[in-house]
């Protein structure tokens, strides 16, 4: 076990993918001239990220704290993040060679299965107790609720053609 809370070390590695992630938003954004507004949502979506990890850094301290932290990631933060990106920026992602792994990324039944797997594992006594008692393995559960959420939350926002061609996936992807 490694202790409380985090290190240094990974509290700087969360800010470096957050800085990282912001940067070649920024990049794109300022290149294609989105709107104002969707980077402020993004922005946003990047501060929640960090206030989520925050809630992850010290398990044991508020078991409340650490299942809003899990909740925000994957239900607060992954729409936030979609939503700085425009219609247009999400339909592409479709297309060209970005196919390669939209086609499982973005498909509502491995979508489906990914959420259901890791609600129903990360609540397994062996996941959850370890995330729990040692502050490091909580933030690679962290990590893939938020994967669960942007891969969820990308089906329900517009520019999803897979839930309009399957209908019935669409309807588990609502019940998600």
């Amino acid at each position: 076990m490694t202790g409380q809370t985090w290190p240094l070390a990974a509290w700087g590695g969360w800010f470096a993918v957050v800085a990282v992630a912001a940067a070649a938003y920024a990049l794109s954004a300022w290149r294609r001239r989105w709107a104002p507004w969707r980077w402020a949502v993004f922005a946003s979506g990047c501060v929640f990220t960090l206030l989520a990890a925050w809630g992850l850094n010290n398990p044991l301290a508020s078991m409340t704290g650490y299942t809003v932290a899990l909740m925000a990631l994957g239900q607060v933060v992954s729409p936030l993040l979609l939503l700085g990106f425009p219609l247009s920026a999400r339909t592409a992602w479709h297309q060209g060679r970005n196919r390669v792994w939209a086609v499982w990324l973005l498909d509502p039944w491995v979508t489906f299965a990914v959420f259901v797997l890791l609600t129903l594992g990360a609540n397994l006594p062996g996941v959850f107790n370890t995330a729990l008692a040692d502050a490091l393995f909580s933030a690679p559960v962290g990590l893939l609720v938020m994967l669960a959420g942007l891969m969820a939350w990308a089906q329900l926002l517009d520019g999803s053609r897979a839930i309009t061609r399957r209908w019935v996936a669409g309807i588990y992807g609502w019940a998600l």
